[in-house]
């Protein structure tokens, strides 16, 4: 296994991941249509479309412009769980498998109104993608932080 230590090879190693997933679904939904006797959803056919345009794209775009920061990078302080870069993975997958669930279902025929969860939930992933990159991008330094509480606490009154 091979460790990737810069930004600029985590965003290729990142870009190649979502690359191979992009050709399994546009190798699955190939098969799918060929073999589906005429009934097939678009929905299921370009699901590829979601991790190519949304994940390998932007990826490679910034492996290749040679970005040294992500627009995702780890937040400053340790105690958050959850990462811009993690929750924007997180759009992807879900705006990807709502695509291939919304597909099954309309290939079935029972089509479902509860199929508009995936891209409102999507879409919150990617509110909070906006959140925290602004709050890691708009964060005080850790030397602006060096007042004492009872300063702070002189400074208010």
């Amino acid at each position: 296994m091979t460790l990737f230590t810069s930004d600029n090879d985590r965003n290729l190693r990142t870009s190649l991941i979502y690359m191979i997933i992009s050709i399994f679904l546009a190798a699955a939904g190939a098969v799918y249509e060929h073999f589906s006797f005429g009934v097939y959803s678009y929905f299921m056919i370009y699901a590829f479309a979601v991790p190519l345009a949304g994940g390998a794209l932007p990826y490679m775009i910034r492996y290749i412009r040679n970005k040294k920061k992500p627009v995702c990078s780890r937040p400053a302080k340790q105690f958050r769980f959850v990462t811009a870069g993690e929750l924007y993975h997180a759009a992807i997958a879900t705006l990807t498998v709502g695509s291939i669930i919304h597909g099954a279902l309309c290939i079935c025929g029972r089509p479902n109104s509860l199929v508009i969860v995936y891209p409102v939930t999507a879409v919150a992933l990617l509110a909070g993608v906006t959140v925290l990159s602004a709050s890691e991008k708009y964060a005080p330094s850790a030397s602006a932080q060096t007042a004492s509480p009872a300063e702070d606490a002189t400074s208010i009154l």
